[in-house]
């Protein structure tokens, strides 16, 4: 029995189902030759853990958007028995800007979620890395643009606003996607920013942004991403960051290095059934 318990739930169990379920998207992205990676806090504890960081429970991955969109044009062809990919592009209902791969055979509910008419199985979360205009000027209206998609596409989520970064919100553009909502609805409204935001190429970019909440932003260097590596996790060879160090120390500083203190080791809000659809 593992010293760690999440909602009742021996983590080693947890552990367990997220390996099964993230080697299947590492198993598909690699036969259909995309790149994934581990991301976040999987790649802290695959460098400091060489597997999940002991207290945790979930597993991350990121694609660039170009894979991420393949990997959604075929899952359909590739999906085992017992899997959806769950994403704002298959179910419009769905409040999230993060993609997830779920194992429908559990239950995992979290708040964010209650009520939008789509599954709730434990999953891995598919951080989709968006390349970004190079040119400064460029990239300020590119991020304040995202900022109005986000909360287009997030309509039910709640948050503090100690993450809203103000200068990236244009009143402007609000009121100007807000009427263009009331007039063409919100599909045609989303559909016009991905197509303004989703089309610049990597080789016009240095820097991908992902988008955990509405408004919450984040920036790698395209070059630590790079080409996903093969690294050892929990013992499986799944695909990591080329520069997982260098990517960290950016993203979070020197502190990734360091175990949190025991009372501060606490997962994600969500309660779980393992063995219930």
């Amino acid at each position: 029995m593992s010293k760690y318990t999440v909602c009742g739930y021996d983590i080693d169990v947890m552990h367990a189902r997220m390996l099964e379920i993230a080697t299947e998207v590492d198993r598909i992205c690699k036969e259909q030759g995309l790149k994934c990676s581990l991301y976040g806090g999987s790649v802290i504890g695959a460098v400091r853990h060489n597997g999940f960081i002991p207290w945790d429970h979930d597993i991350d991955m990121a694609m660039p958007r170009k894979d991420y969109d393949k990997f959604e044009a075929v899952i359909d062809e590739c999906l085992p028995e017992g899997r959806e990919l769950v994403s704002s592009f298959r179910f419009p209902t769905y409040t999230n800007p993060i993609p997830r791969y779920m194992d429908l055979n559990t239950t995992a509910l979290r708040s964010g979620r209650l009520g939008d008419g789509t599954f709730c199985g434990e999953c891995i979360e598919i951080f989709v890395l968006d390349p970004m205009p190079r040119d400064p000027a460029e990239q300020d209206e590119w991020k304040k643009l995202m900022y109005v998609y986000c909360e287009v596409l997030c309509t039910a989520w709640v948050q503090s606003r100690r993450r809203m970064r103000k200068d990236f919100v244009d009143v402007k553009l609000y009121e100007k996607y807000r009427k263009k909502m009331d007039k063409d609805g919100r599909a045609a409204v989303l559909k016009e920013l991905e197509d303004k935001l989703f089309s610049v190429e990597e080789e016009d970019s240095d820097t991908y942004c992902l988008r955990w909440m509405p408004r919450s932003l984040y920036e790698i260097p395209i070059h630590c991403y790079g080409t996903p590596q093969d690294v050892i996790y929990e013992g499986m060879t799944v695909m990591g960051p080329e520069r997982p160090r260098e990517m960290l120390q950016l993203y979070i500083g020197h502190s990734w290095r360091n175990l949190l203190p025991p009372e501060a080791r606490d997962a994600h809000p969500t309660r779980i059934n393992h063995d219930l659809a």
